[in-house]
């Protein structure tokens, strides 16, 4: 299977022309170390998503605490559809890391999450010690021929700034199958919940995001405030809040109505959304990127995510349903 690996360095990339070539996978950068979220996750997540492309994920792994690591990672992807293992980028910081790839690499499977190893060719014989060695590897080598050490995927290429990969059938979960050499079965629709979401963010102005059980808006790493905010959902009834700079908290309102202000250098600082009507079977949950504290965990309706009067902004909302 063709496939390839992005991030926000193919910001503008266009999937469905490369689908059209035959590229069935693609892995998008979700995490690097203990802090570093890429800002174009969400935007590849969904186009692949409706393209209907196999999705994978992965982390720039680095020489920091690797379940700390690995707990960011979590928080980024968790509940985000996935077909392929997890991917470990392990190429740089070479004193440990061998022992880091394998502490990184239990942790998430004890999660539910098996992992593959990517680095390259030289960096693997030279660098990774037997310790983190049964770990399925993903060898990078720009060249004409395939290694010949034992791989599930093989970077062949980085021409025109895209990485390109040939995938063996054992990078994907178990259960999942070619999309080119195997029928898809019949499955049952998942209902969708199509999200709208509008801000205004500090030097960028108004914008909106969609999507169905998951939207993002937002920025991360640009330490840029969300001043306005507002939200619909189709099918779920809600009402929420914010606590604002030098507001506090505003009354709870309902779905679509504008909070925060435009233009007047006031931060988001917090939300909370309480569900009023919701169909059997799902909940809806949030989480947000905080200045300097980073993202929050999910939580369910009627929590408070952010803080109060610490002058800490909130620079990202994104919010799912989910089956309960």
């Amino acid at each position: 299977m063709k496939g390839i690996d992005i991030s926000n360095y193919q910001k503008g990339i266009n999937l469905a022309s490369l689908k059209a070539q035959g590229y069935e996978i693609i892995f998008i950068k979700a995490t690097e170390g203990i802090t570093i979220n890429d800002d174009c996750m969400m935007t590849f997540y969904n186009q692949a998503m409706a393209l209907k492309l196999k999705i994978g994920f992965y982390h720039f792994l680095h020489a920091n605490d690797p379940i700390a690591e690995a707990k960011h990672f979590i928080s980024r992807v968790k509940g985000l559809h996935v077909d392929c293992l997890y991917m470990i980028d392990g190429e740089t910081d070479p004193v440990g890391i061998s022992a880091r790839i394998r502490t990184f690499s239990d942790y998430l499977t004890t999660q539910g999450m098996p992992t593959v190893l990517y680095t390259g060719e030289n960096f693997y014989n030279t660098e990774i010690l037997p310790i983190a060695r049964n770990i399925p590897l993903w060898v990078a080598k720009y060249c004409s021929t395939r290694p010949s050490v034992k791989s599930i995927a093989w970077q062949y290429s980085d021409s025109n700034n895209l990485d390109q990969d040939i995938f063996d059938d054992e990078i994907l979960l178990s259960g999942t199958k070619s999309i080119t050499n195997v029928v898809q079965p019949v499955v049952p629709t998942i209902r969708q919940f199509p999200i709208t979401m509008t801000a205004n963010i500090e030097n960028v102005g108004i914008v909106s995001s969609h999507g169905n059980n998951l939207c993002t808006i937002g920025t991360i790493g640009k330490a840029l405030r969300l001043e306005m905010f507002s939200m619909t959902i189709d099918g779920i009834d809600f009402t929420y809040s914010i606590h604002e700079q030098s507001v506090g908290d505003e009354p709870m309102q309902v779905e679509g109505t504008a909070l925060g202000t435009i233009g007047v250098s006031k931060r988001i600082e917090g939300i909370v959304i309480n569900v009023t009507s919701i169909p059997t079977g799902f909940k809806l949950q949030y989480r947000g990127n905080i200045q300097n504290l980073g993202m929050s965990p999910w939580v369910d309706s009627g929590i408070f995510v952010g803080s109060k009067n610490k002058s800490l902004r909130l620079e990202e909302i994104e919010v799912q349903v989910v089956k309960a």
